[in-house]
């Protein structure tokens, strides 16, 4: 995700997934770049995406983020992505089960 400091919604994600969310490891990027989404795919990691990417990236999963911050985020990940991925994907999709009733 961006580095602190460059996008409030970003911020405000950091904060708590730091925490509630301590086995999540946090790379700082400073921009979404075609090289980013090449090294996720490879080493089967989740991303913080903005849904306006969506359409470029057929490759990765998109699962939406209905959080009260104010950009639409999700999470996107490669199909044969790592279990631990996967595990995070369901952690987050139950977090926002909850968060919508």
């Amino acid at each position: 995700m961006y580095r602190r400091g460059i996008t409030k919604s970003e911020d405000m994600l950091r904060n708590y997934l730091l925490q509630h969310e301590t086995e999540v490891t946090i790379l700082d990027i400073d921009s979404y770049d075609g090289s980013l989404f090449t090294k996720c795919e490879l080493e089967g990691a989740a991303l913080l995406f903005y849904s306006l990417y969506e359409q470029r990236f057929p490759q990765f999963v998109s699962v939406p983020a209905a959080w009260d911050i104010p950009v639409p985020l999700g999470f996107y990940y490669h199909r044969d992505c790592r279990p631990i991925v996967r595990e995070f994907v369901k952690v987050a999709a139950k977090l926002f089960e909850e968060y919508e009733k």
